[in-house]
C-alpha cells in the first residue's frame, strides 16, 4: 500500500451578497498543471479535477475560466429547461396559424384548440397525442424553454468562488 500526503485548501465563503449562505470551497494542486475542486453549498457538490491548466494552479486556473465554462464542468445542468406553462400558449398560435394555411379546416382546429384548453403538460410529454397532432413530427425541437434555476443558481456560486479566490 502506497499513502501520499498533499495540501489541501479550505474556504469558508459566508454571508455574499448574492442570498447565498455558505459556500465552502476545496482546492488541490496535484503538480504543475493539475488540480481539483470541490465546491459545497445547501447540501450540493461540485467537483471537477483538470489534468491540463497550462502550467497553472487550480486557484488561477479557476479565476481566470468562464463562468459558463465551469457551470459545464462542474455539472450536467442545462442552460434552459421546458417551459411547460408556456406550452398550451405554443400548441394554440400553432394552431391559428395552420388554420389560416389551411392545413386544419374549421372543426378539427376548433377541437385541438378545446383539447388545448383542458390539458395538463408535464415531463410525459411522450405520451401527448395531442402535441403530436398540432406540431408533427418534429415537436421536440419547438417546445418553449426558460431558464434552469439550478444552472442559474451555481453560475453564480461560481462567481462568488471566484470572487474569493481573486481576494
Amino acid at each position: 500500500m502506497k499513502i501520499e500526503k498533499s495540501q489541501v485548501t479550505k474556504l469558508s465563503i459566508i454571508q455574499t451578497d448574492d442570498y447565498i449562505e455558505q459556500v465552502s470551497v476545496y482546492l488541490e494542486d496535484f503538480g504543475i498543471g493539475q488540480g481539483k475542486i470541490i465546491i459545497t453549498c445547501d447540501g450540493e457538490v461540485w467537483q471537477c479535477y483538470w489534468g491540463a491548466m497550462g502550467g497553472r494552479t487550480i486557484t488561477e486556473f479557476f479565476s481566470q475560466c468562464s463562468t459558463d465554462y465551469l457551470a459545464n464542468k462542474l455539472s450536467d445542468y442545462m442552460h434552459t429547461v421546458t417551459d411547460y406553462d408556456g406550452i398550451p400558449d405554443m400548441l394554440c398560435k400553432e394552431i391559428c396559424e395552420r388554420r389560416r394555411n389551411d392545413e386544419f379546416d374549421k372543426r378539427f382546429a376548433r377541437n385541438l384548440w378545446l383539447e388545448v384548453d383542458g390539458a395538463e403538460f408535464d415531463e410525459r410529454l411522450e405520451e401527448s397525442q395531442l402535441i403530436y397532432d398540432v406540431m408533427g413530427d418534429d415537436w421536440r425541437h419547438c417546445l418553449p424553454s426558460k431558464p434552469n434555476h439550478k444552472y442559474e443558481y451555481l453560475c453564480k456560486i461560481i462567481e462568488v468562488v471566484k470572487s474569493a479566490l481573486k481576494s
